[in-house]
């Protein structure tokens, strides 16, 4: 019985380790050369998503863009700038920053 209760012990123990490592390394702050958190196809539906709540209207514009800045010392911090852009029309786009901890911030200009 003392047996079976240290080798539970043990196995116990290891997976804490295993499973207590990895959510830390999950939970780790990112880095500027890491791999963005999002993908680039869930940041465009979180954008589109976003100004649809918002009512900014992108119907008549196309997808311009969608850049990644891995840059955590930008004011937006690490972020995917998704830009639609009016066709045939100096001016008319519409920037959505997504951050990586789910907050957006919408810019309109040239």
């Amino acid at each position: 019985m003392k047996r079976e209760g240290a080798s539970l012990l043990i196995g116990f123990s290891i997976f804490f380790l295993i499973f207590g490592f990895g959510q830390a390394a999950l939970n780790a702050p990112a880095q500027a050369g890491d791999a963005p958190r999002i993908s680039m196809e869930q940041a465009v539906a979180k954008a589109r998503e976003y100004v649809v709540r918002k009512h900014v209207r992108i119907d008549k514009q196309y997808l311009q863009a969608a850049i990644f800045h891995p840059s955590t010392s930008q004011a937006n911090g690490r972020s995917w700038e998704i830009i639609w852009q009016m066709p045939k029309a100096r001016g008319g786009t519409t920037t959505v920053y997504v951050l990586e901890d789910d907050t957006f911030r919408v810019a309109f200009g040239e």
